[in-house]
């Protein structure tokens, strides 16, 4: 159906019915089905372990960015101590003290997606001009789809969940 883990099996039963189809100077062989990567067998784990040496430091510079934005959001709602003790004053529940500070984390987080996509979109257009000619037959596919959007829409409403839970704590704890 299209697929190389379909055709493996079916090329080795093929290869075993040429004997039988060219008489006795061909020997059934196992034919190996391997996609085509550009990438040499040799290098594929010198470049593997690059590819997840890349994906750490991008995790970790999202963490570095999560915890700034946290603090920022815990900090204000230091300096908001008073605005929040006025409204338990006035009778404002548990949820509608931490809307406030899970809306502003949402946009906060929301606009850092928006931008950093902003930055992916224009380093998708000019990185491919800066690259070197490697030894390697190497392709970079920069291109942007559905599925880098749907990735940073949930990894920003994610991260703005997690940065939130600090200030909501300390305004629940007060």
């Amino acid at each position: 159906a299209g697929r190389a883990i379909d055709a493996e099996p079916a090329l080795t039963r093929l290869s075993a019915a040429l004997p039988s189809m060219d008489g006795p100077l061909s020997t059934p062989e196992r034919i190996l089905v391997e996609p085509l990567t550009g990438i040499d067998r040799d290098l594929r784990l010198p470049v593997g372990a690059f590819l997840v040496l890349l994906q750490a430091a991008t995790f970790a510079v999202a963490l570095i960015a999560l915890v700034n934005v946290s603090s920022l959001l815990l900090t204000r709602s230091i300096d908001r101590r008073r605005e929040t003790a006025l409204r338990v004053a006035l009778g404002a529940s548990q949820r509608s003290l931490l809307a406030p500070f899970a809306i502003e984390a949402v946009v906060l987080c929301g606009m850092g997606s928006v931008a950093g996509l902003g930055v992916a979109f224009l380093v998708a257009r000019v990185a491919p001009g800066w690259l070197p000619p490697l030894a390697i037959p190497l392709r970079f596919d920069l291109a942007l789809d559905g599925a880098a959007f749907a990735f940073s829409a949930v990894a920003a409403l994610t991260g703005s969940l997690i940065a939130a839970i600090g200030p909501a704590l300390a305004v629940a704890r007060s």
